[in-house]
């Protein structure tokens, strides 16, 4: 059994229901896409390698898609079908077997509302990554549990949301390298006052409850219950999400010269 899980927390990519504040600059079809293939360069990055027509770079269905919403709200109605390609089963396995090789950790998908959505699946046969359903009745209470099924399997887990294109690979290894270190919490700040990875050895309930989530105070919070409880933490360098229109333009640059910008 890997030391190392990686939890991804996804929703389906179902149109109107992501990426809502997107809505407008996109139609509720391009802010799904774009969820969709935040999606899957989260689980290509922690992969290590591309999965069966999936290319470098950036490169979906065999080709590069452009980032939907380039210049019209209307112009590229791209959907997750669009970018994500026909579904083939041949080498489905020596994908598995070549990736498994590269992996930081083993890989689960914790999906809402619930595993079933074709993407989902869809995932399942592109790349080595388990489907869990996310359970509990808000965010928090989520990532708490998730938290403790992985730790029942894993001595270190990094659970991460799928909206954070500044993560790194480098990123996600120093989180694993300073748990090995004796430090019990490993959190990626965010620009907006959340954060977009946590890493821990154990499971920390007292951070998931009666939390605004959403809010700008969500990491001074958790920064704030750790120091209480006298719990040794790391902070990584600070991330973005993309959850604005300027981060949609942020993500344009990026995805086009592999370097951030300020919204």
């Amino acid at each position: 059994m890997n030391p190392r899980a990686i939890a991804i927390f996804a929703k389906a990519p179902v149109p109107g229901q992501v990426k809502t504040r997107l809505i407008g600059t996109l139609t509720p079809t391009q802010a799904a896409a774009i969820h969709a293939r935040l999606t899957m360069e989260t689980i290509r990055l922690v992969s290590g390698k591309d999965a069966l027509g999936l290319g470098q770079g950036g490169r979906l269905s065999g080709r590069r898609e452009p980032v939907p919403g380039g210049t019209t709200a209307d112009s590229n109605p791209l959907s997750w079908r669009t970018l994500i390609g026909p579904t083939h089963s041949a080498g489905k396995h020596k994908v598995r077997m070549d990736m498994t090789r590269e992996r930081l950790a083993a890989v689960y998908l914790y999906c809402h509302p619930d595993t079933s959505h074709p993407f989902f699946q869809t995932l399942s046969r592109r790349f080595p990554v388990t489907l869990r359903s996310q359970r509990g009745s808000d965010l928090g209470q989520r990532m708490a549990n998730a938290l403790e099924e992985c730790l029942s399997r894993h001595r270190q887990v990094v659970l991460l949301g799928c909206d954070c294109p500044s993560l790194t690979r480098t990123n996600i290894h120093t989180a694993f390298q300073s748990l090995a270190r004796e430090c019990d919490v490993v959190l990626g700040p965010a620009e907006d006052g959340g954060y977009v990875l946590m890493a821990t050895t154990r499971p920390l309930p007292f951070l998931f409850r009666d939390m605004a989530w959403g809010s700008s105070d969500v990491l001074e919070t958790t920064v704030e219950r750790l120091r209480q409880q006298q719990v040794p933490f790391e902070l990584l360098p600070m991330q973005w999400d993309l959850d604005r229109p300027c981060d949609l333009e942020r993500y344009r640059r990026l995805a086009n010269t592999s370097s951030g910008g300020g919204c």
